[in-house]
Formats: C-alpha cells, sequence, structure tokens
C-alpha cells in the first residue's frame, strides 16, 4: 500500500501537532531518535521526499505519547510481532485477507 501526497502530508501534519500539543520540540525528536532537526522538519513538512523510519515513528508515539500500532500502520509500517504472529499462524493471513 502506497500513501496519496494527501495522505502523507496529512499524517506530516498530525506528527507536528501531536509534537507541539506535547511540548515537545523538534530537537528533541531529532536527538531521541539520533538525526538531525533539520530532517525531522523535513518529515513534519514534506520536504525533500523525507519519510520517516519505524524508529522515529517509535519516537513520536513515546514522546508525543501516541499509539505506537496505531501510527506504524498509518504509515504503511507493520507493527512489532504481527510478522511473527502470521509466521506461527499462517492461516491468520488468509482470514485477514477475506475479511
Amino acid at each position: 500500500m502506497k500513501l496519496t501526497i494527501a495522505e502523507r502530508e496529512k499524517l506530516s501534519l498530525e506528527l507536528a501537532r501531536a509534537r507541539e500539543l506535547a511540548g515537545v520540540s523538534q530537537r528533541r525528536v531529532a536527538a531521541e531518535a539520533g538525526l538531525s532537526h533539520v530532517w525531522v522538519g523535513f518529515i513534519e513538512n514534506c520536504g525533500n521526499g523525507a519519510w520517516p523510519s519505524r524508529h522515529l515513528l517509535t519516537v513520536y508515539a513515546r514522546l508525543c505519547r501516541m499509539d505506537t500500532n496505531s501510527l506504524l500502520l498509518a504509515w504503511c509500517y507493520v507493527p512489532d510481532g504481527v510478522i511473527e504472529r502470521l509466521r506461527q499462524n499462517p492461516e491468520l493471513c488468509e482470514a485477514i485477507l477475506t475479511a
């Protein structure tokens, strides 16, 4: 699944809003994620084709008190543990795909 430009812009704005509401700076997000604050700004503004990594999204979730799994899914990442559960229970794939 790919996000449309409009969906990506909406998600980027939601990251910025959540960060601001939590009183967290871009510099703090960047420091916690081991990135440049400029890169965090690119992600929040959809600049330079920037796309957040799983790690960065988990940092946002922790710092901004967001649900990690929902955030990962919104950005088309599979939450931790899901792949392993599907490997252990392949019949779940069929159930999900036909639901």
